[in-house]
């Protein structure tokens, strides 16, 4: 789920966290900013979770031009 899904957005939500982190703490260790990082990771799979749960309510078919992954695995 998490390689078909989560490659194929913009990773804005990630991404946003870490350079708020950077520019809220830019004396910021590589050991927090690696935190920063996963915490990213953490909001786009929250996001991916909520984009799939959308999917599933609405009976879509594609999503990000590509079958929506709980398609895949029903058949």
């Amino acid at each position: 789920m998490l390689t078909y899904n989560i490659p194929n957005g913009k990773l804005n939500r990630g991404l946003s966290v870490v350079i708020s982190y950077r520019i809220l703490c830019p004396n910021a260790t590589e050991n927090e900013m690696n935190m920063a990082r996963l915490i990213g990771w953490c909001m786009e799979m929250f996001q991916t979770s909520f984009l799939l749960i959308d999917d599933i309510m609405d009976q879509s078919i594609t999503r990000r031009r590509q079958t929506c992954w709980y398609r895949l695995v029903s058949q």
